[in-house]
């Protein structure tokens, strides 16, 4: 859609109609057997009940001297607005089209080195091994583990007891920070 005025990797839009049309002329599978990235539960959790939970109403999350991430808590509503930032200002983070704001349930973050990969300034990041994060819902925040084998595995987030984290039905957003950024919750 080049009516939008955007650059061409933020124009390309489809439907479901159309990807399940692909999907049949191409004869591509619609079942896996791959367990999903996250366990998702219908019951509410309430990390405020948990043993180091600490109060997450406002988290900002530093990626470089130019960017950031802060999500403000929405308790009316139970998820968290998202907002953009750079070294000079910070603003929502909203959807081109509609115009609204992008929110989530649940957020993850933990920390890994990252360098710079060419001139054109990506970056890899060192995802693999383990080390410590947070869960983010509701308001509060609990401190967790992650480790990640290879790069063909996913993800293991678990609670600092060992068992497997839990989110809350909804969406998820993790956010993977370089080392030694600013983490800060209010």
């Amino acid at each position: 859609d080049r009516s939008l005025g955007l650059a061409t990797e933020h124009t390309a839009f489809t439907s479901m109609k159309k990807i399940n049309a692909e999907i049949k002329d191409k004869k591509y599978r619609t079942a896996t057997e791959v367990s999903p990235v996250l366990n998702y539960s219908a019951d509410e959790i309430d990390l405020s009940l948990m043993e180091n939970a600490i109060p997450a109403n406002d988290i900002f999350i530093e990626y470089s001297a130019s960017r950031t991430t802060r999500y403000k808590y929405d308790e009316e509503n139970k998820v968290y607005l998202r907002i953009q930032g750079t070294s000079r200002k910070e603003y929502p983070h909203k959807d081109y089209v509609t115009g609204n704001q992008y929110t989530t349930k649940n957020i993850i973050v933990y920390q890994v080195r990252n360098y710079r990969l060419d001139s054109k300034d990506r970056q890899a990041l060192e995802n693999i091994g383990s080390g410590d994060g947070y869960f983010i819902t509701n308001g509060y925040a609990v401190p967790i583990t992650w480790e990640k084998s290879s790069r063909e595995t996913k993800t293991i987030y678990k609670h600092l007891n060992g068992e497997e984290l839990r989110v809350n039905d909804g969406n998820t957003f993790i956010q993977i920070q370089p080392l030694n950024k600013e983490l800060k919750f209010n």
